[in-house]
């Protein structure tokens, strides 16, 4: 929801108000959902894409597909070189350097 409506900068803002709002108090999902929808009144469109249904009320992970969501630019090298290891044979080794270790 955070990437889709605008990201951490406008996301924030809005769990800050609604902490806020409802500090101390009990909260049905709908409170929460009004809230949201009273602060991105001017994303309407964007939050009637949300599968709300999915969301809420099936088990599991939230249906998004977050691999995609996070960056991978220390992942890649690592993985790349975690497979170089396990596909290494003995006179692969000596191709390995220190900084690979």
């Amino acid at each position: 929801l955070e990437k889709i409506l605008g990201g951490p900068g406008v996301f924030e803002p809005f769990l800050k108000k609604y902490l806020e709002k409802y500090q101390y108090q009990t909260v049905t999902t709908d409170d929460w959902k009004e809230c949201l929808e009273e602060h991105f009144h001017d994303k309407k469109d964007v939050l009637k894409q949300v599968d709300w249904k999915a969301w809420l009320y099936t088990p599991g992970m939230p249906p998004v597909d977050v691999i995609n969501l996070y960056d991978t630019t220390l992942t890649v090298p690592c993985t790349t070189l975690s497979d170089r290891w396990l596909k290494a044979s003995e006179g692969d080794l000596a191709s390995f350097s220190a900084d690979d270790i």
